[in-house]
């Protein structure tokens, strides 16, 4: 069996196999997350899927027994990472042709339903997918498919922070091994400046033999000292003799020492004095050369910067907190959406940082996150400016002993796709003009009104409106004046109807009214009246134009079990009758 390959294969599978993840062992923030995915979407079998060039792997699965891996030509997710932006879902595999013989459908563990999220890599590169598996068939919801689409990020997440501790953890061992690599010279001198002791290492240090010179003051030094800011160093200036002389602990003074065979060496010195009977009676200088520790610690700052630089640049809140809840590093977005400065908020308290309110939310996921537990989590925040959408992640750090030591703060903000899917849910069931509930809007209402009169006792009627010569407003006075008239008409309506009460717009200059709570057929002659008279009885005042208005309106009382196809022709019927009433402008269906 042949599986599909996306473009740039070679460039992904680099990526995936630079990552040092596959063939790895379990790790528990991939587990919970796959246990989480099958849980949201109420399925047995869940997993992190990782493509490779002839297998599919798997870091972590639940429902899957002791399987770690599959041939790629059977797996579902070969076929999810060829669209990296979309989510793949195969209601039924048996009824898919892609898959219909795949021995993974036909035989253990038997899929009928799959629904994979790519996960991608920093460069946009899908290394695999997060999947959801059943033994039927079956849809995911919209709200699942988006909770498996975050999940799919939070593993994308997890796997760049993986990768970025890997990185600092061989950043470490490269420091400690530079570290470790130190050896510190020793050298004794008694108060008459003999040489007592010298090792090993402070002989390699100085380039010279000091084994000879024990027991006796050496001569002349052969080698140039200066200070560390490069002025020469007189004799009684050197840190031993200062010691002796001033009878003070010396530490971290630094010397430049150019040697007779011309290696210059950038030295730390710790000196203690040696006391007999109150007095000073010599001296112990220990040393090392620091110069590999300094150029280590500018290329630490360089790292530090750069590493800063990443986290600056990243479009998101990256910050950690301690297990005493104390902000230890904060990025510059966090900054940015504060408000403050480094030196504002570093250590200090998450509570006092977020305010009351704020911290009262977050306080439950903070101490679950210090518990060991991940936590992420949507909410609106109030921040200097607008509100905001905020997505939170709460990932624990764990030291060697499995003690959790603080946490990170992953943030990004949603805002702009959060009001997106709240503006597209609005004018999908809202008129742009008017404001008004539009077609499919106002027969959701429709039908919500009919069901509640067949649970409670009373009835409903259902009005069509129409304005007369609304053709000729717009010839004559132009489609801008013609919109006006109709958002007038909207909010007089509005105003004239009760609280029970809905009207909606459904094109053109057409409008429909939902009038419930009533009980006979009398009833609507009042409220017809009433609605047209608030059109009819005063001219509508536009900019420069005073226009009358008027309209037909038709009205039908709802009969048990009557549909609402039935009822809403009966209405329009009852709207035609009113047009041809010329003093009333209304009529009631019979």
């Amino acid at each position: 069996m042949n599986h599909p390959l996306p473009p740039h294969e070679a460039a992904r599978l680099q990526e995936l196999h630079a990552l040092g993840l596959l063939d790895t062992p379990r790790e528990a923030a991939f587990d919970e997350l796959t246990r989480l995915a099958a849980e949201l979407c109420e399925v047995p079998i869940a997993a992190v899927s990782l493509v490779d060039a002839q297998r599919q792997w798997f870091k972590a699965q639940c429902g899957l027994g002791d399987t770690r891996q599959t041939p790629r030509d059977q797996s579902f997710c070969a076929h999810a990472i060829l669209r990296p932006d979309e989510l793949l879902e195969v209601p039924d595999a048996q009824q898919d042709p892609r898959f219909v013989a795949n021995p993974l459908v036909t035989g253990d563990p038997f899929i009928r339903f799959y629904a994979g999220a790519p996960l991608l890599s920093t460069r946009g590169q899908a290394l695999g997918a997060l999947c959801v598996i059943d033994r039927r068939p079956r849809a995911l919801s919209e709200a699942q498919r988006r909770a498996l689409q975050v999940l799919a990020r939070q593993v994308g997440q997890l796997i760049e922070l993986r990768r970025k501790r890997l990185q600092l953890e061989q950043q470490e061992g490269f420091l400690l091994a530079v570290i470790e690599s130190l050896h510190e010279g020793v050298v004794i001198r008694d108060g008459a400046r003999r040489l007592m002791l010298a090792n090993a290492s402070a002989a390699a240090l100085l380039g010279q033999p000091l084994q000879d010179d024990i027991g006796r003051v050496p001569g002349p030094d052969p080698n140039s000292w200066r200070g560390e800011d490069g002025r020469p160093l007189r004799p009684e200036e050197h840190p031993a003799e200062r010691c002796l002389r001033s009878g003070r602990e010396l530490d971290g003074v630094i010397t430049r020492l150019q040697r007779r065979d011309g290696r210059e060496l950038l030295l730390e010195h710790n000196a203690r004095p040696l006391r007999r009977n109150g007095q000073v009676d010599g001296v112990v200088l220990s040393f090392r050369d620091v110069s590999e520790q300094r150029a280590t610690l500018q290329r630490l700052r360089d790292n530090e910067k750069r590493l800063r630089g990443i986290t600056d640049n990243v479009p998101a809140l990256i910050a950690y907190v301690d297990r005493g809840q104390l902000l230890r590093f904060a990025n510059r977005t966090l900054l940015d959406w504060a408000g403050q400065e480094e030196a504002q908020v570093l250590d200090r308290p998450v509570a006092e940082l977020l305010g009351p309110d704020e911290h009262a939310v977050h306080r439950d996921h903070i101490l679950a996150a210090l518990a060991g537990e991940r936590r992420e989590f949507g909410l609106w925040t109030a921040m200097p400016g607008a509100p905001r959408f905020i997505q939170f992640s709460y990932v624990p750090e764990r030291c060697d002993n499995g003690q959790v030591q603080g946490f990170f703060v992953l943030a990004s903000d949603l805002t702009a796709m959060k009001n997106l899917e709240i503006q597209l849910a609005t004018e999908a069931r809202f008129d742009a003009l008017t404001g008004l509930p539009n077609r499919k809007h106002f027969h959701e209402l429709l039908d919500q009104g009919l069901r509640r009169m067949q649970r409670h006792a009373g009835r409903l009627a259902l009005g069509f409106l129409d304005l007369d010569g609304f053709k000729q407003i717009n010839d004559r006075h132009g489609h801008a004046v013609g919109d006006l008239v109709l958002q007038e008409v909207g909010r007089r309506l509005q105003a004239a109807l009760r609280r029970t009460d809905a009207v909606a717009r459904l094109a053109g200059d057409e409008f429909t009214l939902l009038l419930e709570d009533l009980q006979q057929a009398h009833e609507l002659e009042p409220l017809a009246r009433k609605l047209l008279a608030a059109l009819h009885e005063t001219p509508f005042e536009l900019p420069g134009l005073r226009l009358p208005v008027r309209a037909s309106l038709g009205l039908a009382l709802a009969e048990s079990a009557e549909s609402a196809e039935e009822l809403l022709k009966r209405a329009d019927g009852a709207m035609y009758r009113a047009k041809q009433a010329a003093e009333t402008r209304f009529a009631i269906a019979e």
